[in-house]
């Protein structure tokens, strides 16, 4: 896109969009990006919430009967329990 054409863009769009200038000014560049890819962090973490919500508790009194410590406990029953999950979210 040559650079006519991107100030013919950036001219149009702020015309069409007067109350919010904070798309067209470059210092809020950044903090627009960081907004934007937070966005899709809310669909996500509600998707991970129920996954972890959905295992079953006896799993974890099993593994710790069986003499599992915190950490086998993760490794073996949390992530290998949310690992459709995981693989739900990537796009």
């Amino acid at each position: 896109m040559g650079r006519t054409a991107r100030t013919r863009l950036r001219t149009a769009a702020c015309d069409l969009l007067p109350r919010q200038l904070w798309i067209c000014l470059p210092q809020y560049a950044k903090l627009a990006y960081i907004f934007m890819s937070l966005w899709g962090v809310g669909g996500t973490m509600v998707i991970f919430l129920a996954g972890l919500q959905g295992i079953p508790e006896v799993l974890y009194e099993a593994a710790s009967i069986d003499g599992a410590a915190w950490w086998a406990r993760f490794r073996f029953v949390t992530i290998l329990k949310t690992t459709s999950d995981s693989l739900l979210q990537i796009r």
